[in-house]
């Protein structure tokens, strides 16, 4: 297990479009051990788990391992548009977000 995670290229982006909407950002990528990158709330607490990637980029083990244990989505966000569409689902109470989740 990776003991301190790193941040994907992608993240100042994300972590940009929800401030920029006024949701609250805590960096978690620090944390390793694959913890996701991102907890983010919605200006109505609404509370999700992201994890940042490239285009490219997928889970890695202690990622996927993590997210088994978790009880709740953990979604994937590649871009400050898929940030923009996962707020939007939100904003809409749509629990069928078209993006990825680890699984």
């Amino acid at each position: 297990m990776r003991k301190h995670g790193r941040k994907d290229l992608t993240q100042k982006a994300i972590e940009q479009a929800f401030r920029d909407a006024s949701w609250g950002v805590l960096d978690l990528s620090p944390m390793g051990n694959g913890c996701p990158d991102l907890l983010v709330c919605s200006p109505t607490g609404a509370s999700l788990l992201i994890e940042c990637k490239g285009p490219d980029g997928t889970p890695t083990r202690d990622q996927s391992r993590f997210a088994e244990q978790w009880p709740a989505p953990i979604y994937i966000l590649r871009s400050a548009g898929d940030a923009c569409a996962l707020m939007a689902a939100v904003a809409l109470d749509n629990v069928e977000y078209a993006g990825e989740l680890i699984h």
